[in-house]
């Protein structure tokens, strides 16, 4: 093909979509222009055989009628009688020239004389007997001979396949684009939305489905593309949270958390969305992408998610569970992303991606610490096992204790007993409210209840420990661990053993009832063993002098 052609066919074949031409019947201009500029070479004509004279002779004339021979005669009567002649044959007149064709009868148009044999032709375009082109112009709509071995015949053939190559390739091209389109779609759903996110994780942007969004967001970003709730979940509660599922046409699915903070009920598209939580292994099979910052997404595995984000600010493990916190600052709960999966998941990738955005309307980090917790004293002995006071790696706490008497020996919040609970120290807990945490410091770990004694809304670290458990480095009175069953049955606890499968437990209290100064203790011991294997202290009063 020539360079011309060449040249359109490529850019009609261009992978990304501004560089091709833009409609068909650009593309079929710049086909008719190239081809037009491309040099036709038409076929070598060929030259039909000319017949021997005496067979065209032979054809070409009627024949003569037969002469009968002369009679006998005397041939002393010979010079009697003059020579009988032979009749004359009829003169054969040249063929016409082709302005001097007959034209169709048009009484008869099945057929026409042949003007160079006078053969009748039935509407043939060359006579079968002689070879003579028959072209009639009205009949045959041709206005000059085409018989194929003609020049005008190669120009009307060289039509036919140009006209058939631009077809081709029009068809070709059309068919390649769409295929082309098809793929693109399915690969790269909604291209012309998407736009990179940003690799700063506490940035909060992510995408869902290839279009980017951001923190703080409302419904309203998500509706537009399609996302929508059950009409049943027509509203939120004044003051409160509500976790709904919002799903698209496509079957996918996301659990949306809407705050109300507002002192009457309103509809959950009218609320902040606080919280998006994408369950990986729920969306496995139905082609829901959610990606967030450096290439993490709902195929990401531990091992990927680690050495891309680095450590989380708090790990945790409940059940089968495991979970990775990533806190936009340390001491505040109010902005993180997490990522929870099983145990196994390690390869598998069914991981649950949680975005967490709700910073609270003023600095957490700046409340004062309540007046209550300044009468706090700690004890300088252990006393009695029921006198409230424990050793803990050989520091004495009374209970109930305020939790940053702990956080300044150096324990740590390394987990929460129930989901619910916040895991940092300017975590808002309103008054009476109460919250289970996992301390560790050293080796040694601690399950701790924390209650708020202030009447006003204050920060984790502000509350106090009331109920405390350890299985290790834990004192009451002359009972620590590995203390034997003996010495336990020497004590008041003797009276308050109960056997509970391979442990005996002893307990003295009533945890239902709040008295001045009511201590509950409850030890368990080993059957096996004979020694006690958990320490567990509560005080729920607050019994400190203000």
């Amino acid at each position: 093909i020539s360079p011309a052609l060449e040249q359109v066919l490529l850019k009609g074949m261009e992978v990304r979509q501004f560089d091709r031409y833009q409609s068909v019947d650009e593309l079929l201009e710049q086909l008719e222009s190239a081809l037009a500029t491309a040099p036709v070479v038409p076929p070598a004509p060929t030259t039909q055989p000319t017949p021997p004279l005496e067979a065209t002779v032979a054809v070409n004339h009627a024949p003569q009628r037969e002469v009968p021979p002369p009679p006998k005669t005397d041939p002393t009567l010979a010079v009697n009688h003059a020579p009988k002649t032979q009749e004359p044959q009829k003169e054969l007149l040249p063929p016409p020239e082709p302005e001097e064709w007959e034209e169709w009868d048009e009484s008869n148009d099945s057929g026409m004389l042949c003007p160079a044999c006078g053969k009748w032709v039935e509407k043939e375009p060359i006579c079968p007997v002689c070879g003579t082109p028959l072209t009639d112009k009205e009949e045959f709509g041709e206005e000059e001979s085409l018989h194929e071995g003609s020049p005008d015949h190669a120009q009307t053939e060289g039509k036919k396949d140009r006209v058939s190559l631009i077809c081709g390739f029009i068809f070709l091209g059309v068919l390649s684009l769409f295929v082309f389109l098809v793929f693109y779609a399915v690969v790269n759903e909604n291209p012309s939305d998407y736009t990179p996110i940003s690799d700063n994780i506490y940035d909060f942007e992510f995408s869902i489905n290839n279009k980017k969004y951001q923190f703080p967001m409302e419904f309203s970003a998500l509706s537009a593309d399609g996302w929508s709730y059950p009409y049943s979940q027509s509203s939120v509660a004044p003051n409160s949270t509500e976790v709904i599922d919002v799903t698209n046409q496509k079957g996918h699915t996301l659990q949306v958390t809407f705050k109300n903070t507002d002192d009457y009920e309103k509809a959950p598209s009218s609320c902040n969305i606080v919280a998006i939580s994408c369950d990986g292994k729920e969306n496995k099979y139905n082609g829901l992408k959610f990606s967030l910052a450096k290439g993490i997404s709902l195929s990401s595995t531990k091992l990927e998610i680690q050495p891309a984000w680095g450590e989380p600010t708090v790990s945790t493990q409940k059940d089968s569970v495991e979970t990775f916190s990533y806190y936009a600052e340390k001491d505040d709960p109010h902005r993180y992303i997490s990522f929870s999966f099983s145990y196994n998941s390690s390869t598998s990738g069914d991981v649950t991606i949680t975005l967490y955005y709700d910073p609270p309307s003023y600095d957490m980090a700046t409340l004062d610490k309540p007046g209550l917790l300044y009468s706090y004293q700690a004890p300088t002995q252990i006393g009695e096992f029921n006198s409230g006071v424990v050793r803990l790696q050989e520091k004495l706490y009374r209970l109930p204790a305020p939790l940053s008497e702990f956080l300044d020996d150096g324990w740590q919040i390394t987990g929460a007993v129930r989901e619910k609970d916040a895991q940092t120290v300017t975590d808002p807990v309103s008054p009476d409210e109460t919250r289970s945490l996992v301390l560790a410091k050293s080796g040694c770990q601690a399950t701790v209840m924390v209650q708020n004694f202030s009447t006003q809304e204050t920060v984790l670290k502000h509350c106090a420990v009331t109920i405390l458990t350890a299985n290790n480095h834990i004192q009451i009175g002359n009972i620590t661990i590995g203390t034997s069953k003996d010495y336990v049955e020497t004590t008041q606890l003797a009276d308050h053993r109960e056997s509970h499968g391979e442990d005996w437990v002893y307990t003295m209290g009533t945890a239902y009832v709040i008295t001045e100064n009511q201590v509950d203790v409850k030890i368990r011991v080993n059957h096996y063993t004979q020694t006690v294997t958990e320490i567990s202290l509560s005080q729920i009063a607050w019994v400190h002098s203000q």
